[in-house]
C-alpha cells in the first residue's frame, strides 16, 4: 500500500528535535588515554559501491579518503558524497568538522573543519553528507543553524543531502542507494529522497518503521532533477565523486588535546 502523501512529512517534522546516541561529552571522556573511540561503519562501503555503480565515479576508501584528495579533488565533481564520522563542537561551531584518514606525508591533521569549507569553492550541485547530524547545530542569532551542511552550502553547494541525527548506517545504506536510483531515473531529490524513505518502509520489518531509521536524511536547496553520467561513460561535466571514509579498524587514534574540548563523536 503506498503512504499517503503526508505522512514522510509530518513524521520529519514531529521528530526534528530529537537526539540520538549524543556520546563522548568532556566529562565522559577518560582524559588519561590519548585516544577516541569511533564506531565502524560496515555498511558505509557498501552504500558507496552501490552508489558508483550507478554513475560515473571517482571512488576514495580507507588510506586513499584524506583531506588532501577531498581539498584537491572536491571542487571539480558535479556531486560530492561523504560517508563518515563527524565531530561537533557545541561551544566554537567552526571548529566542527568531518573525520579523514589522515595521510602521515601531509601537513594536514585529518579533519575538514566547518571553517575551511567557507574558503573552499565547490562547483558541485548536490552534496550528500551521509554521516551523523550534518544539518545540526549551535543556532546562532543573525546566522542560523552552523552545521557542516552550511558550509557546503557557503561553499557554493546550491542542494544538499543532510542528516538531522545520529543516522543508522544499514538503513541510511538501503536508502542513499535507492535515493540514486530515482535520480538516475529522472525524479527530483526531494521525490527521490522520498520515494527512497517509502520503499524503506514499505519492505523492512515494521520496527524499522520507525521514524529514527529512515526520516533523518531530508534535502535543503535547489530540488531540480539532476543529469546523471552512467558507469563507464567518461563525457560531459555530471561526474560523480564519493568521498568516502571506511573504517578498517576499530579504533582511530585523535589528539588529545580534542578531550580537553566539549565535543560529540558521531
Amino acid at each position: 500500500m503506498i503512504k499517503k502523501k503526508y505522512f514522510i512529512r509530518l513524521c520529519c517534522i514531529g521528530i526534528f528535535f530529537l537526539q540520538f546516541h549524543v556520546f563522548g561529552q568532556d566529562e565522559n571522556v577518560d582524559k588519561s588515554r590519548d585516544t577516541l573511540r569511533l564506531r565502524d561503519l560496515p555498511w558505509a562501503e557498501k552504500e558507496l559501491t552501490n552508489a558508483s555503480g550507478l554513475v560515473q565515479s571517482d571512488l576514495y576508501v580507507g588510506r586513499n579518503a584524506t583531506e588532501d584528495a577531498f581539498k584537491q579533488n572536491a571542487g571539480r565533481f558535479g556531486i560530492i558524497h561523504l560517508a563518515t564520522h563527524v565531530i561537533l563542537d557545541d561551544k566554537e561551531p567552526l571548529y566542527s568538522k568531518f573525520v579523514f584518514s589522515k595521510n602521515p606525508e601531509s601537513e594536514e591533521d585529518g579533519f575538514l573543519h566547518l571553517y575551511e569549507l567557507y574558503y573552499m569553492r565547490l562547483h558541485a550541485n548536490m552534496a550528500v553528507l551521509s554521516a551523523c547530524y550534518t544539518g545540526t547545530g549551535k543556532s546562532v542569532k543573525g546566522e542560523g543553524m552552523m552545521s557542516l551542511a552550511r558550509g557546503f552550502v557557503y561553499a557554493g553547494c546550491p542542494s544538499v543531502v543532510m542528516s538531522l541525527w545520529a543516522i543508522d548506517d544499514k538503513s541510511t545504506s538501503v536508502i542513499v542507494n535507492k535515493f540514486y536510483e530515482g535520480l538516475a531515473q529522472g525524479s527530483s531529490k526531494d521525490a527521490a529522497l522520498r520515494d527512497a524513505k517509502l520503499f524503506f518502509i514499505n519492505s523492512r520489518d515494521p520496527v524499522l518503521s520507525n521514524p529514527y531509521y529512515w526520516a533523518g536524511l531530508v534535502t535543503i536547496g535547489d530540488t531540480k532533477p539532476l543529469k546523471l553520467t552512467p558507469p563507464g561513460d567518461d563525457g560531459g561535466y555530471w561526474f560523480f565523486s564519493l568521498v568516502a571514509v571506511i573504517f578498517v579498524v576499530t579504533f582511530l587514534t585523535l589528539r588529545k588535546s580534542m578531550t580537553r574540548k566539549k565535543v560529540f563523536l558521531y
